[in-house]
C-alpha cells in the first residue's frame, strides 16, 4: 500500500490526485484525446521533412519550424499544468501557443521578417502578426483574433479575476489561500477545451504556412476536419473534399519534389537552372 501524500510537500502535493480526478471526468478525458491527436498531426508536419542543413534552407522555413515547435511545446506544457490542477497557469500558456503559432504562420511567408526574428532576434508584437493574418481574410464583424488575444492576455495577467479563486471560498467571506492545487471539474473541462481549441488554431496556421495544402496527405487534412468538428460546434463543411483525389495529388507532388539536400546538385546539373543559363549566355557573348 502506498504512503499517503505529504501535504507539506509543496512541490507535488495533490498532483496525482488531480490527475486521477481529471482522467475520471469523461469530458476532460475527451479533450485530452483531442489535444493528443492534434499534437500527432502537428508532429507529422514538423518531422516529415527534417532540415539537415540550415544554411541550405530558406530563413523563413527555419524560422517557421522554430516558432511552430515553440507552440508544440507550449501545448504540451499547458496540458500537463492543467491536469495537475493549475488552471489559470495553463490558460496563461495558451497565449504562448497562440502567439507562437500565429508568428510561425507569418514568418513562413515573409522572409524579411523571418530574418529579423531568427538572425537579429527581433520580437514582433501580436498586432503585427494579427494584421498580417487578417489582411488575407474576408472582412468580418470585429476581429476574432484580437478578441481571443485580449481574453488570453487577461488570463495571463495576475488580475483579481484570475487570482481570486485561489484564496476565496465559494459563497463565503473567508479568505483561505489554497497552497495545494485543488481539482475543479468545471475549470478542468473548460481549460482543456481551450487548449484543444488553440491546438486546432496551430494546425490551421500550419496548413496556411505550407506552400500548398496539396503537400499534405489526405489523412492529415481529413484528421484536421474531424478534429475541428469534434472541438467546436461550427460549420466546417469547407474542409471536406475528395480524400482519394487529395492523396493522389499528394503522391504526385511528393514524387516530383526535389529534397532540400539534393537541391544544390539538381540546380548545378539542370540545363535550365539560372546558373547554367547564365553560363551559356556568357559563352555566347564571348
Amino acid at each position: 500500500m502506498s504512503e499517503p501524500a505529504d501535504p507539506t510537500n509543496y512541490l507535488t502535493s495533490n498532483h496525482s490526485e488531480n490527475v486521477e480526478a481529471t482522467l475520471a471526468e469523461d469530458a476532460a478525458a475527451t479533450h485530452l484525446d483531442q489535444i493528443n491527436f492534434g499534437l500527432l498531426l502537428a508532429a507529422h508536419v514538423l518531422l516529415e521533412n527534417p532540415i539537415d542543413d540550415v544554411t541550405a534552407s530558406g530563413v523563413n522555413e527555419v524560422a517557421s519550424v522554430t516558432a511552430f515547435t515553440r507552440a508544440f511545446s507550449a501545448i504540451r506544457a499547458a496540458t500537463v499544468v492543467a491536469v495537475h490542477g493549475y488552471y489559470i497557469d495553463a490558460r496563461a500558456l495558451v497565449r504562448t501557443v497562440y502567439e507562437s503559432a500565429g508568428l510561425a504562420r507569418m514568418l513562413a511567408k515573409l522572409p524579411d521578417k523571418a530574418e529579423k526574428w531568427l538572425v537579429k532576434g527581433d520580437w514582433f508584437p501580436d498586432r503585427i502578426v494579427r494584421d498580417y493574418i487578417e489582411s488575407q481574410l474576408a472582412p468580418v464583424g470585429g476581429s476574432p483574433y484580437q478578441a481571443f488575444y485580449k481574453m488570453s492576455s487577461a488570463n495571463a495577467h495576475p488580475t483579481a479575476n484570475t487570482s481570486a479563486y485561489l484564496v476565496f471560498e465559494p459563497e463565503s467571506v473567508r479568505l483561505r489561500p489554497k497552497l495545494n492545487p485543488q481539482f475543479n471539474a468545471d475549470y478542468a473541462i473548460r481549460t482543456l477545451h481551450e487548449i484543444a481549441g488553440v491546438t486546432l488554431f496551430t494546425l490551421f496556421a500550419m496548413r496556411r504556412a505550407i506552400a500548398s495544402s496539396d503537400f499534405l496527405p489526405g489523412w492529415w487534412l481529413q484528421g484536421l476536419a474531424q478534429l475541428a468538428n469534434d472541438v467546436h460546434d461550427a460549420d466546417w463543411s469547407h474542409l471536406e473534399q475528395d480524400w482519394k483525389a487529395q492523396n493522389e495529388r499528394y503522391a504526385k507532388l511528393n514524387a516530383a519534389t526535389v529534397p532540400a539536400e539534393r537541391l544544390d546538385e539538381y540546380l548545378r546539373l539542370h540545363p535550365n537552372s539560372f546558373s547554367n543559363i547564365d553560363k551559356r549566355q556568357a559563352a555566347e557573348e564571348d
